[in-house]
Formats: C-alpha cells, structure tokens, sequence
C-alpha cells in the first residue's frame, strides 16, 4: 500500500523527536496500534486527534492537510468540527460538498488556482 502525503508526514515527525510510535501514542491520548495505522494510511486520524497531533509540534493542521486530498473525508466524517477551523461563520451555513470545495480550493497551488479561475471564468 503506497503511503500517502498525510502519513508520510506523521512518521517524519515523530521521527524527529527521537520518539517511538507508542510513547508519541501516549502523549496525545491514543493506543499505538491506532496511531501506526495512521502511519501506514490504513486509517486517517479524526480531525480532533489531528489537533492534537499539530499542537504537540506546535503546527496548524493545514501543516499537515497541505498537498493532501484527505480535507473533504475529514469534514464528511467530523462535519460538527469544520466549522471550528478559522473560517467566518458564513462558511458554517454551506454544505459539506462546499466546505470540501472550499477547502480544496484552499490547498491548491497558485498555478491550479490561476486554472481553476480561466476555467470558471469562460
């Protein structure tokens, strides 16, 4: 199974502190089985775990979500949470297909943005 950018980036994290899965595990309040599977992307974390992840390395979860198509599954399973990220409250009354779109939008590159916007332009 080919690792995806999410847990590529939660393993050379916690490998930089020099800690192992179960100790990183037990700092933020998980077993280690839960936390390896989001190691190996067999499992993507709640976005409350994320948070918890992110405030341990003092980090945003864009830190973690940038480059990563995982925003749509997280607000589709946690859609109580979205509305807690630094968005206004407008964004509180759209659907969760256009938070998802949003917040895509948000991720992308200057270049695909420059794309999107010729495109929506026509």
């Amino acid at each position: 199974m080919e690792k995806d950018i999410l847990s590529q980036k939660l393993k050379n994290y916690r490998n930089r502190t020099g800690l192992t899965q179960e100790q990183f595990a037990s700092q933020i309040g998980i077993t280690r089985s839960a936390y390896a599977y989001y190691e190996i992307g067999k499992t993507k974390p709640k976005l409350s775990i994320l948070k918890k992840i992110a405030q341990f390395y003092d980090l945003s979860v864009d830190d973690f979500l940038e480059d990563n198509n995982d925003v749509y599954d997280l607000a589709q399973r946690e859609p109580e949470l979205v509305p807690e990220w630094d968005i206004d409250d407008t964004f509180n009354q759209l659907t969760n297909f256009e938070k998802s779109v949003i917040c895509k939008v948000r991720k992308m590159s200057m270049h695909e943005k420059e794309a999107l916007s010729r495109y929506l332009n026509k």
